[in-house]
């Protein structure tokens, strides 16, 4: 799986165009501005990373705990302690303490839309840049649709006393935090594109790094 490094060609190029902008853009925030906030920096975020790598790091706390709680079929308190798990990193408002990072998946994607509808209103916003924010933004609502899913299963999780019911529902589970992160192949024709019910958190990585270097490119 990429790891959270993965955008540093795109993240180097963004910090450049933005170097000595911070007091104008925080005012009237540009493109390459908003992009850097998805990519590299927030001051909304732990640490004040970007709001991808926060997602990232949050949707694969989700996996591995996901994952986790499969391995547990059997164990009904490990089964519900790795459902908690996973909505804290889902929705920490839920669950105050756990492994994530304390922002929630859910709220990292958020800010991910809101600044890519943001950008694609700008002036530099031509067909290219257009084009790609519509895959960031198919992406980011597979994500979240997938990310309800997985709250709503890890919450039948918590409240059941039946270790079968649970086996069966930490399955489900697994599955719908796997296509968070890796989306899923709707169509089964053996690629995952940046469409509705298919692109996931690696799609739109992708997607948000080409956004990076179209926005960079002279208008021609």
């Amino acid at each position: 799986m990429r790891k959270l490094g993965r955008c540093l060609v795109s993240t180097t190029l963004l910090m450049t165009a933005c170097a000595g902008r911070d007091s104008e853009l925080a005012s009237e925030p540009g493109i390459d501005s908003l992009v850097a906030e998805i990519l590299s920096h927030s001051q909304e975020t732990p640490d004040g990373r970007g709001f991808l790598p926060i997602a990232v790091a949050e949707g694969t706390i989700a996996k591995l705990h996901a994952g986790l709680a499969v391995q547990n079929r059997g164990d009904l308190d490990a089964m519900q302690l790795h459902a908690l798990h996973v909505i804290h990193a889902i929705d920490p408002s839920q669950v105050e303490s756990g492994p994530g990072m304390g922002f929630g998946l859910q709220h990292a994607m958020d800010g991910i839309v809101t600044r890519v509808r943001l950008a694609m209103a700008e002036p530099q916003a031509d067909a290219e840049v257009i084009n790609l924010a519509n895959g960031v933004l198919a992406n980011s609502e597979n994500v979240k649709g997938w990310a309800d899913k997985a709250l709503s299963l890890a919450e039948e999780i918590r409240s059941t006393t039946d270790d079968a019911d649970a086996g069966a529902l930490v399955v489900e589970l697994k599955s719908q935090a796997d296509h968070i992160v890796i989306g899923f192949d709707a169509d089964n024709d053996g690629e995952i594109r940046s469409v509705e019910g298919e692109g996931g958190l690696r799609q739109l990585e992708g997607d948000m790094d080409e956004l990076a270097l179209a926005i960079q490119q002279p208008p021609i």
